[in-house]
């Protein structure tokens, strides 16, 4: 049988040619941040995994979330399924609020919006990893003017009792100190589901479902632009 262990998935992910980003994350972590990351995770290397997503290497995993594939490329395969051990290790955020702004073009809200509220009290599910804010966000935390902030879509969220959310501004604040002071950061690991609550004007209100409570029958997939 082939092995399926962390190492040697790690071993096979280094063999795909990572980004330059995730090698660095490693580097830096274990030459500089190797005992304090080792704090706020089982392994520092897991840290190094989420420091890497959080560096922008989102964008690129979260398409191929998109993508229907048997075949997705190891490279991205390898890392999503780390990604996840590596958050599943970090302590759930159970029954909290938090909130997620996308900004978009004024007709992609109204598309965004329409599609919504027409599925209210319907479960979505998010396929890919979703990032989210620990904190309401205000126009001088996002920086935008007025005007700009009708451009945007507000998801307040309320999550479960075995919420699949994990809060990684702790290690954010190691590998990004700059960053550390305007966010304040937590990632639901992927595939996570929710209710559709409510759809106003510029807000959308979802809850979190634990996945042992889903049916997947009626379930839509939401495909949110980063």
């Amino acid at each position: 049988m082939e092995e399926d262990t962390f190492d040697h998935r790690l071993k096979m992910l280094f063999e795909s040619n990572p980004p330059d980003l995730l090698k660095r994350s490693f580097n830096n972590i274990e030459q500089g941040h190797k005992e304090e990351m080792n704090a706020l995770c089982p392994d520092w290397r897991y840290a190094a995994l989420i420091s890497a997503y959080t560096g922008h290497l989102s964008v690129s995993v979260n398409s191929e979330s998109r993508v229907v594939s048997r075949d997705p490329p190891i490279f991205d395969f390898l890392y999503r399924s780390l990604l996840e051990e590596a958050l599943r290790s970090l302590q759930p955020m159970n029954n909290v609020q938090v909130w997620r702004v996308m900004k978009v073009a004024l007709e992609t809200k109204k598309k965004i919006l329409s599609y919504l509220n027409m599925r209210k009290g319907c479960y979505i599910r998010f396929p890919q990893f979703l990032s989210t804010m620990k904190k309401r966000p205000s126009i001088e935390d996002l920086s935008y003017d007025a005007d700009d902030m009708m451009n945007h879509v507000f998801f307040e969220i309320k999550t479960s009792r075995e919420s699949s959310l994990r809060d990684i501004e702790p290690i954010v604040a190691v590998t990004f100190p700059s960053r550390a002071q305007s966010e304040t950061e937590a990632l639901f690991i992927r595939n996570t589901f929710f209710k559709i609550l409510d759809v106003q004007a510029v807000t959308v209100r979802l809850e979190e479902i634990p996945r042992s409570e889903v049916f997947l029958e009626g379930t839509h997939d939401f495909w949110e632009d980063q």
